[in-house]
C-alpha cells in the first residue's frame, strides 16, 4: 500500500516537473505576450504543487527521530553558495570586502 502511494506522489510529481520544463520551452518558441503570461501563470502552479509533493516523499523517506538533521545538512550547500554568490556580487566599484577575505574567495 505504501509503495503505491510512493508511486502515485513520485508519478505526480514527475508530471508537474514536466509541465514546468514545457512551460519554459513553450516560453522559448512561441513570443506571444498572452501565452508567456499564462506559461508563467502555470509554472506558478506547478511551484504550488511541487512543494507539497517533495514533502510528502521526504516525509515517506526520512524517519521522524533524525528529519532535522537530515534538513539541516542538506541546507549547508545551500547557505555556503548563498553567502559567496552575495560576497562576490558587484555593486559599483568591486572592492575586496572583508566577507571575501574571511572565505578566502579572490577574483
Amino acid at each position: 500500500m505504501l509503495s503505491t502511494y510512493v508511486a502515485t506522489t513520485a508519478k505526480s510529481l514527475s508530471t508537474v516537473l514536466t509541465i514546468a520544463a514545457g512551460t519554459f520551452f513553450v516560453n522559448v518558441v512561441v513570443h506571444n505576450e498572452y501565452i508567456v503570461f499564462w506559461m508563467f501563470c502555470l509554472f506558478e502552479l506547478c511551484v504550488g504543487l511541487y512543494f507539497p509533493l517533495i514533502g510528502q516523499l521526504k516525509g515517506q523517506f526520512i524517519e521522524n527521530d533524525c528529519r532535522s538533521g537530515v534538513y539541516a545538512m542538506l541546507r549547508i550547500p545551500l547557505n555556503i553558495f548563498v553567502v559567496v554568490t552575495l560576497a562576490l556580487t558587484r555593486e559599483g566599484k568591486f572592492q575586496i570586502t572583508p566577507t571575501v577575505k574571511y572565505f578566502g574567495v579572490w577574483c
